[in-house]
């Protein structure tokens, strides 16, 4: 091709046509810068093809770690339901002798001993920060929504742990300094003294100590737990959107007894739908929103609001309401009968 553009040249050249050599030379030099122009744009578009690629692989690290995150906290509802109905026996002053000496007494002593604690996954969200993530353009409002439920919510839950875990050492600090039988209860078999269920039913520290204890837990740590569940859910189903993949409902409704009908109290009335594959729940006098149920037993669920949720039955086994639980607040809702099928 050189050697042709050369003889070209030379004709034109030769028979002294040199206005028509100059729109030639100049056509070349088009035809060069064309073809670099060309080739630059090829190489950036390549380069951003695989800049993208790498994005998308993080998200889809991030996606797999939001839904663990999710299921993680929904396995924590079951701790926390279980924290909170502990701690509002004692503090209510439910507890007795007896209760101390059953077959659960040394279950009791743990309402301000054991703790769960929630770490998300960050693993995928690094690697989109190492990826570049924060620098693709049509990813910048989701990397900023990442960034702030792994910064700023991630940071709030760091503290209460820390805080809860303070907690728990100066409690067992102060047992250890004042009670000689703290020694019984890690030993096997483990057993409660005499002066150990005096302690625990009468002692103002450990009852100061169990209310500060369900402040942390139930104040603190189950709303931050929720709140981040609730960022990750609509982060997960923005990730998935992103990459073209179906967002399935986290609680299909045929994994969960049907909590389906209307409930009613002497104040108010609710409906638990179905939408989207998953359970909803709404208030009659506010159609315009709803919560989502999150079950954690078939007999124990919460929402994205919080609360607790029992499931009451008959002898039957049929669903014949539930109750509402906020600390020590109760609310029970009855069922209204559903209506039998029609016949064909």
């Amino acid at each position: 091709m050189p050697k042709v553009f050369q003889r070209i040249r030379e004709r034109l050249l030769r028979r002294n046509r040199f206005t028509s050599y100059l729109l030639y030379a100049l056509g070349e030099i088009i035809l060069v810068v064309a073809g670099i122009l060309i080739a630059l744009w090829i190489n950036d578009w390549n380069e951003q093809r695989k800049a993208d690629q790498a994005v998308r692989q993080a998200l889809r690290q991030v996606r797999v770690d939001l839904r663990d995150d999710i299921k993680e906290a929904d396995e924590l509802f079951a701790f926390f339901l279980g924290k909170d109905s502990l701690m509002s026996l004692i503090l209510e002053g439910k507890l007795t002798e007896a209760d101390y000496r059953s077959d659960q007494g040394l279950y009791y002593p743990t309402a301000t001993t054991s703790l769960e604690l929630f770490y998300p996954e960050t693993e995928g969200f690094q690697q989109l920060q190492s990826v570049g993530g924060d620098k693709s353009a049509p990813y910048d409002s989701l990397f900023q929504q990442l960034k702030s439920l792994y910064g700023e919510k991630q940071e709030d839950l760091n503290e209460t742990n820390e805080l809860i875990l303070n907690t728990l050492r100066q409690n067992l600090e102060y047992m250890k300094r004042h009670a000689t039988w703290l020694a019984d209860l890690y030993r096997s078999p483990a057993k409660l003294s005499d002066a150990s269920i005096d302690f625990f039913l009468n002692d103002p520290y450990y009852q100061n100590s169990v209310a500060e204890h369900f402040a942390m837990v139930m104040g603190n740590q189950y709303v931050g737990v929720l709140n981040y569940r609730n960022r990750a859910v609509k982060l997960y189903e923005r990730v998935s959107e992103f990459l073209n993949i179906e967002s399935l409902p986290l609680y299909p409704v045929n994994a969960v007894p049907d909590y389906t009908g209307t409930y009613y109290d002497a104040e108010d009335t609710l409906d638990v739908l179905v939408q989207n594959g998953a359970y909803r729940l709404r208030y009659r006098e506010d159609t315009t929103e709803s919560q989502t149920l999150i079950p954690f037993s078939a007999e124990h669920f919460t929402t994205n609001e919080g609360g607790f949720y029992y499931v009451e039955r008959d002898t039957a086994e049929v669903i014949t309401g539930f109750t509402i639980r906020y600390g020590d607040q109760r609310y029970p809702m009855e069922r209204l009968p559903k209506e039998p099928p029609p016949n064909d």
